[in-house]
């Protein structure tokens, strides 16, 4: 989940999570006979954005003082995948 909302973007521009989210279930009911099937998985995806939103990746790249980027994106990425653990933990 971190991963595929960090490739679409979301942190810089939020609009694409509905676009993605709405292609996704688009193929999903694309199928012949899935036209009305449920589609939990935007929620999913809805609840772990917002989970990962409470992260302040400037706050965490200030305090990696001589990080490199890597460094410092691996830190923002292990905090985001702790904050949906987090968010799986409550549910």
């Amino acid at each position: 989940l971190a991963d595929t909302l960090q490739a679409i973007d979301v942190y810089r521009r939020p609009e694409r999570l509905e676009q993605f989210l709405l292609a996704c279930e688009a193929d999903a009911r694309g199928r012949k006979g899935h036209e009305d099937d449920a589609y939990p998985e935007a929620d999913i995806f809805r609840e772990a954005f917002k989970a990962t939103q409470s992260v302040d990746a400037g706050q965490i790249a200030k305090s990696l003082v001589g990080a490199n980027g890597k460094e410092i994106a691996k830190k923002i990425r292990d905090a985001r995948v702790q904050a949906i653990k987090n968010l799986n933990m409550k549910s």
